[in-house]
């Protein structure tokens, strides 16, 4: 599916969920599996890794396919943003928002991905709203 093809935007105030892909990356298996899980219940297509190297790999096979990629900000901001900077130098991933996956204590490095192009952030525990209405963060 090519970015942005496909998916339907009934109102202003939802689209078909079913057509958006969503890239998860959390470095904690068990939260990895709950954030897809809950993104599954909201119909959203969903690749979920929870390791740098899969993360790579994923964002060269299916990033380019991808609507949204949702990452923890530990593995997003690691060795001096590499991973956030790979992605906003990619043409082929630069225009997929970036939304990092953060804790109350992680505010300052979580603002720093934000200047370096992040399109938004999320606090754990992430709440059934915010993923159910993560669609509208390919419209920013």
């Amino acid at each position: 599916m090519d970015k942005g093809k496909g998916v339907i935007c009934h109102q202003r105030d939802h689209a078909d969920r079913s057509k958006i892909r969503i890239l998860l990356y959390d470095n904690n298996a068990e939260s990895c599996h709950e954030i897809s899980a809950a993104l599954n219940k909201y119909s959203y297509q969903v690749a979920a890794v929870w390791t740098a190297r899969e993360v790579y790999q994923t964002l060269n096979s299916e990033g380019p396919h991808a609507h949204i990629i949702l990452a923890e900000v530990n593995l997003l901001m690691a060795n001096n943003a590499r991973m956030l900077k790979h992605i906003m130098h990619d043409k082929k991933l630069q225009q997929i928002p970036v939304i990092i996956i953060t804790t109350q204590d992680q505010v300052s490095i979580t603002i720093k991905g934000v200047s370096l192009g992040a399109a938004d952030y999320l606090v754990k525990p992430l709440h059934k709203d915010q993923l159910s209405s993560l669609w509208m963060h390919m419209h920013k």
